[in-house]
């Protein structure tokens, strides 16, 4: 999935979510956090994945 406000990775076990709204110093808003959740839903649901790193 694409996001807006986020970049996510996922290689092997190991899933990356950078988030990329510098301008606001990455301040959770509304959208952000919806992206967040969706994301997270995505990587629970991917049987491989094992940890999750945000940055």
């Amino acid at each position: 999935m694409s996001y807006e406000t986020l970049i996510v990775d996922q290689t092997g076990p190991i899933a990356t979510i950078t988030l990329i709204r510098p301008e606001a110093r990455n301040a959770l808003d509304f959208a952000m956090r919806r992206e967040l959740l969706t994301a997270l839903d995505e990587i629970e649901a991917n049987p491989a994945g094992r940890v999750v790193i945000l940055t």
